[in-house]
């Protein structure tokens, strides 16, 4: 009988040194950005930015409704949703964000290369620019 539950508790042990594992943080070092304007179910034009890495700054004033003095800066990416690893091929699955572009950009990707869709709202104006976000999550 204590074989039993000595061995019932040691699976119990492994599975939640997995779980843990999985609900640890991935840092990624690069994010891709492109601007998108409108709403996906129009047609929208697409601005690319570049690359960003986490830390910089982009110039986004001319891009974003010809406003001025807006910045984009990736804090960090963070992995932490293992059920999300599906949402590469299906980018519809991806959540919204309400950010801020004058502050920082946080939010949870899959592993690996990822694409997903943001909302960014603007005191004052209703209509949100899409903003389309896709790169590589690496450790």
């Amino acid at each position: 009988m204590r074989r039993v539950i000595f061995i019932t508790l040691f699976f119990m042990s492994q599975f939640a040194v997995y779980t843990a594992k999985a609900e640890s943080e991935i840092i990624a070092d690069s994010v891709k950005v492109s601007l998108l304007r409108g709403f996906p179910a129009v047609k929208i034009t697409k601005i690319d930015i570049g690359t960003v890495h986490v830390g910089e700054k982009v110039e986004t004033g001319c891009a974003l409704h010809n406003q001025s003095n807006r910045k984009l800066e990736i804090e960090k990416l963070v992995v932490s949703d293992p059920g999300m690893k599906f949402a590469t091929s299906r980018p519809w699955m991806m959540p919204e964000w309400k950010i801020s572009l004058e502050g920082y950009l946080k939010f949870k990707a899959p592993i690996g290369k990822f694409r997903g869709t943001i909302k960014v709202y603007y005191k004052g104006v209703k209509k949100p620019t899409i903003a389309v976000i896709e790169g590589n999550v690496v450790k």
